[in-house]
């Protein structure tokens, strides 16, 4: 059964792992399953903070450690992928509150820990309105893809559902790949 707290904690794992690299919303879809805006939505909702934003204070956390074992601020800046080491000083003092040269004087310091997703929540309060929408159908049709093949059979099944079924060619539609199962799946709003 898919437990998307468990494929959040695989992200937050790649993340530690590859904080030095490049990282991309696109490759951490990828890695399970989901299309760039599900997660980003996915994440940002349990959160409170975008995945580009969670990676960048992980880094800024990370680089404290580093420069108070004395490391360069230089070589600090380039290892966790700044542009500039002034860049990553003004970074770095909107994140701390001082700049990295005087991080050593500093008597407070801020770190921003890595997210464990679990399935258990308690004392969540929620602040929440309902709202009336008009209705509508929701219909879907799933296909069996080969992983390996899947951009030209999707593009290939999402051709054949445009011939059997013109009526929903002109509605909102979502695609998700379920990765696990092999499956690509086309919702349709009508």
């Amino acid at each position: 059964m898919y437990n998307i707290y468990n494929e959040l904690n695989r992200v937050t794992d790649y993340i530690e792992e590859h904080i030095l690299d490049k990282i991309t919303i696109s490759e951490l879809a990828h890695l399970i399953g989901l299309n760039n805006n599900a997660l980003k939505n996915v994440f940002t909702c349990l959160t409170g903070t975008t995945i580009n934003e969670y990676i960048r204070l992980r880094r800024l956390s990370l680089s404290v450690t580093d420069i108070l074992n004395g490391e360069s601020i230089t070589d600090v800046s380039y290892k966790y992928l700044y542009s500039s080491p002034s860049s990553y000083n003004r970074a770095f003092k909107k994140f701390e509150g001082v700049t990295p040269k005087d991080l050593k004087n500093s008597k407070e310091l801020k770190l921003f820990n890595k997210i464990i997703f679990r399935e258990s929540i308690k004392n969540y309060n929620i602040n929440y309105k309902i709202y009336k929408n008009k209705e509508f159908n929701l219909y879907f049709v799933a296909k069996k893809v080969d992983y390996n093949n899947r951009s030209k059979e999707i593009i290939d099944f999402w051709k054949d559902i445009k011939l059997k079924y013109p009526e929903f060619t002109n509605n909102k539609r979502y695609g998700f790949l379920d990765k696990r199962r092999r499956y690509f799946i086309l919702l349709f709003i009508r």
